[in-house]
């Protein structure tokens, strides 16, 4: 399956030395810690391959404890974490993509956008905004089928942004227009 990654980062003005390494990995499926254990060996090499990485972006997650889990098989066990909570479909987890994020810095005010916030508050979970269409010529008619999650880093005046679109299953063209809209 491909997968097109949206990732949009606003940096404050910093020191030209100020490097930040961010990944972003479409994980393919990794829905339950078990699978996670199962792919223990492709994470440590994956945390291996990138020793200087501060911010890890993970696509197709199911929850906050698949995404600790794949930072702590990755080697990053210090990492900070946060997971969005789009879906509460629990039976099949095509329908709960989720994004996560693996951070050498602590988070602050991480936000969930979801079509229909609908969470129980909890300790761990990101505050939920309901997102919006946005009425503008060539885009309003649209559907907005998939969230965003956000978080600040307030150490390096960075916000970062996550969200997996819809794929286009390997079509292009008019096989693909439906799906493309969506993404675009």
């Amino acid at each position: 399956m491909r997968t097109a990654i949206f990732i949009l980062a606003l940096l404050a003005p910093a020191a030209p030395a100020d490097d930040v390494t961010i990944v972003v990995w479409n994980s393919r499926c990794l829905f339950d810690v078990a699978t996670v254990d199962r792919r223990a060996d492709d994470l440590r090499q994956f945390g291996a391959y990138f020793p200087e990485v501060d911010i890890v972006i993970l696509t197709e997650v199911s929850s906050l404890a698949v995404v600790n889990a794949t930072r702590d098989r990755m080697g990053l066990a210090e990492f900070h974490t946060a997971c969005s909570s789009f879906s509460q479909d629990e039976e099949d987890p095509y329908n709960s993509l989720e994004v996560g994020f693996i951070s050498r810095f602590e988070m602050a005010n991480v936000v969930e956008f979801d079509q229909s916030p609908d969470n129980p508050r909890a300790a761990g979970q990101p505050t939920e905004r309901r997102l919006k269409k946005v009425a503008l010529a060539g885009i309003s008619d649209v559907p907005v089928s998939r969230g965003f999650l956000t978080a600040e880093l307030p150490a390096l005046g960075l916000t970062i942004l996550g969200t997996h679109l819809k794929s286009s299953r390997g079509r292009s063209g008019a096989e693909d227009h439906d799906n493309a809209k969506r993404r675009e």
